[in-house]
């Protein structure tokens, strides 16, 4: 008689990193916080299903590193929802940088609408959020609709930018 394979445990969140610990998660709408290794990752979700997610926001955290190195590497790494982040303000003085991608239509294409992405870094933490622009101008902060897919490699690029060790050369 054969034997059923033996039941296996679940990897611990640090050896499956970021995406396999928010994806183990991904149940329902809510805060999802996880850690994996030295990073710890909290996730926003508006809304879920087994294909998608809508997204307020992505925060990680790792260990203390320059700004201009951090935003140098988010940049080179990270392309949320394919498009190019590009620096807006780097200030070491201040400990904190903005990166953004350019801004694309989205929504109703006939209001007029156009939004981007725009990371907001510290010395510990990198956080990415959507944003809405009006015709008239003004921006707002508004959740993004991700497939999961696209969540875990945002999870991952965010993981090997915040990871790599600080560089002799400035990036930013």
């Amino acid at each position: 008689m054969a034997q059923d394979p033996p039941e296996t445990e679940p990897l611990p969140h640090h050896l499956r990193g970021l995406r396999g610990a928010i994806g183990e998660c991904l149940r329902q709408p809510g805060h999802i916080q996880v850690e994996a290794g030295e990073l710890e990752a909290e996730v926003e979700v508006v809304d879920c299903d087994r294909l998608g997610t809508v997204i307020d926001h992505i925060r990680v955290r790792g260990r203390k590193a320059d700004v201009g190195q951090r935003a140098g590497r988010i940049a080179q790494h990270l392309r949320p929802g394919g498009d190019h982040l590009v620096p807006v303000e780097v200030d070491r003085t201040l400990g904190g940088a903005v990166l953004r991608s350019q801004p694309r239509d989205v929504g109703d294409a006939r209001a007029g609408d156009s939004g981007f992405y725009q990371v907001d870094i510290d010395e510990e933490s990198a956080i990415l959020r959507g944003h809405q622009v009006s015709p008239d101008g003004v921006r707002t902060p508004t959740p993004f609709t991700w497939t999961r897919d696209q969540l875990g490699r945002a999870l991952d690029q965010l993981e090997r930018a915040l990871s790599e060790p600080d560089d002799e050369h400035d990036l930013y």
